[in-house]
């Protein structure tokens, strides 16, 4: 069996990092993420919401202290799918971590 343990080593500051994560933090205590906080307030979730010019993406990084979980909404097409970043896949990330969900990819 083989194994691969990465190196790793620190690319940026600690107060760059930590700035970043407050940041992050912030969005969801009281930015575009805030509605996380209703069921899951206790987490100390931290995240990004994103949306590119006339909605054609609707995107969201969420932190939960475990792992980082990117989800990405658009069409081939490049037409708009009408969703913001918090109308659309931060509802997927919500339904993702949910403690009860049952995700397809478990």
């Amino acid at each position: 069996m083989y194994r691969n343990w990465p190196k790793s080593s620190q690319a940026v500051s600690q107060q760059a990092s930590w700035l970043t994560l407050y940041a992050m933090k912030d969005v969801v205590r009281a930015g575009t993420a805030r509605s996380l906080n209703g069921a899951l307030g206790w987490a100390g979730l931290a995240g990004k919401t994103g949306t590119t010019d006339n909605n054609r993406d609707s995107w969201y990084v969420g932190i939960d202290g475990r792992e980082v979980v990117t989800v990405w909404l658009g069409r081939d097409d490049n037409k708009s799918t009408k969703l913001t970043g918090s109308s659309g896949a931060l509802r997927v990330y919500a339904d993702y971590i949910k403690p009860d969900s049952q995700s397809l990819w478990c």
